[in-house]
């Protein structure tokens, strides 16, 4: 039973994209849920918690993915967001988070295939260019990356995060 799926892949299309698009946006719409629920069960008081000084606060890096998720998907789909992303409490931050998911959301299926083959600068350690679809992998795990570490944070304070969904 354990080599049933490598059999299944053996029969799969060559050309089988590795999600479609439905299951790629009912991702990010999970990604966004889960994220919300972790920068939920922190107190506001504790948005500028940070594990170490040289690592961000809470609230910081709960704004950094959100802005990673915008400056990308602008990058990648060509539209613009309008999101304000100016943060002054956890109500600030809770909404950036959860516009910037909405946006991408909105924005990803509408991703000319050209747009997903084309090259962008990125800059990233190791990599200089990405092509679109790269960048939309790559955005899904940095808020991975970063959520782990609110969730740390949230250990730190004595807080249990929410139960993983994906």
């Amino acid at each position: 039973m354990q080599f049933l799926p490598l059999l299944l892949l053996a029969f799969a299309p060559a050309d089988a994209p590795l999600l479609t698009m439905d299951e790629w946006v009912r991702n990010w719409e999970v990604s966004r849920d889960f994220t919300l629920a972790v920068a939920q069960k922190m107190p506001a008081d504790q948005y500028t918690f940070r594990a170490t000084t040289e690592e961000m606060s809470f609230g910081t890096m709960s704004v950094h993915i959100a802005n990673a998720i915008i400056f990308r998907f602008e990058q990648v789909s060509g539209v613009k967001s309008e999101i304000n992303t100016k943060a002054n409490n956890k109500d600030d931050v809770l909404r950036i988070v959860k516009e910037s998911f909405d946006y991408a959301i909105r924005v990803l299926p509408k991703i000319s295939p050209e747009r997903m083959q084309q090259s962008f600068v990125v800059d990233w350690e190791g990599r200089k260019e990405a092509i679109g679809r790269q960048i939309v992998l790559a955005m899904f795990v940095h808020t991975a990356h970063h959520r782990a570490q609110l969730e740390v944070y949230l250990r730190l304070k004595g807080i249990a995060p929410p139960t993983y969904t994906f």
